[in-house]
């Protein structure tokens, strides 16, 4: 766990939600047309506490959309725009990887108080005292660990959440062998994070360096998985 966002934690061959392989056949964004409509895009699915696709996704992503509707964790957190991140609804996850639940919260006390109050009766119970910047709650439920991570700063903002929309659209563009390889690294113990950084050559910080990559175009992002260049 990084003090600015959730790190992440049998992934197969599951694909990014909602997001079709195409291996690098990609038609990049031409005009100001077609980036104000990504934008858009954008900014549709951070109103979305569960991406769009999971509930079809792969075997693992609709466990996780199952166990998550049981708990009820949009409905009782939905005043603190909840929203879903991490490695499970991108389709990279791997045995033993938790579903994180990132929340926009200005009193991370009380915050605390009211999870406890909902989930206090969950298996391995725990909450993090909170900071002054940030606080997390953790529990498992029905073979999940499940992370909730409070910031008072719009989830759409968070580090947890850029992370997950540049890494989603990192593996829209790479070829099956490379999305395996980093499957095979996150599989041996390397974070998310580093193994992009990794993958792409990125120096620096890996965390930082990815947040970085947050404003380039598909066409940046594509020049840089060919020639493994450095921001």
């Amino acid at each position: 766990m990084r003090p600015d966002g959730p790190a992440s934690r049998e992934a197969g061959a599951a694909q990014p939600a909602a997001v079709a392989d195409s291996d690098m056949q990609i038609t990049l964004a031409k005009d100001d047309h077609e980036d104000t409509a990504f934008a858009a895009s954008r900014s549709r699915e951070a109103d979305r506490f569960i991406p769009q696709g999971m509930a079809e996704g792969a075997p693992r992503q609709r466990d996780a959309v199952r166990a998550l509707q049981e708990l009820r964790l949009e409905e009782r957190l939905i005043r603190y725009s909840p929203r879903l991140v991490g490695t499970v609804p991108i389709g990279i996850d791997v045995a033993g990887s938790d579903l994180d639940v990132i929340c926009e919260v200005a009193d991370l006390a009380a915050w605390c108080g009211e999870l406890q109050q909902l989930f206090g009766h969950l298996d391995e119970y725990r909450c993090s005292e909170p900071d002054g910047a940030v606080a997390t709650v953790n529990f498992t439920y029905d073979g999940w660990e499940i992370e909730l991570f409070g910031q008072n700063r719009p989830t759409d903002e968070q580090n947890g959440y850029r992370h997950m929309v540049v890494e989603e659209r990192i593996l829209r563009l790479l070829p099956e062998a490379e999305r395996e390889r980093l499957r095979s690294w996150k599989a041996q113990g390397i974070k998310t994070e580093p193994a992009f950084a990794r993958l792409l050559k990125l120096p620096g910080d890996p965390y930082e360096a990815m947040l970085c990559l947050w404003e380039e175009t598909d066409e940046e992002l594509m020049r840089r998985i060919r020639g493994r260049t450095s921001p």
